[in-house]
């Protein structure tokens, strides 16, 4: 086999794998793990508020476990 046809049929393999892989990828599968799964919006929301309200409480009062971590970290330096 000349390295041309060679070439050719590699590259008509290659994609005809790529088309064939890429439908059997886009078929929806009926063992989905997201299938019917819904969103519970309000306990999302909830969270991200307190989120918000903890880096808010440490901006306004100061971190309250600061000392503990400057320890930590000392402890740590110093043990090197």
């Amino acid at each position: 086999m000349k390295f041309k046809t060679l070439k050719k049929v590699c590259s008509l393999l290659t994609i005809l794998t790529f088309l064939f892989s890429n439908t059997l990828y886009a078929t929806p599968s009926s063992r989905s793990f997201f299938r019917n799964k819904k969103l519970d919006y309000q306990r999302l929301s909830t969270q991200n508020q307190q989120r918000l309200d903890r880096k808010k409480a440490i901006f306004v009062e100061g971190d309250k476990d600061r000392k503990n971590r400057q320890k930590q970290s000392q402890r740590i330096l110093q043990g090197h």
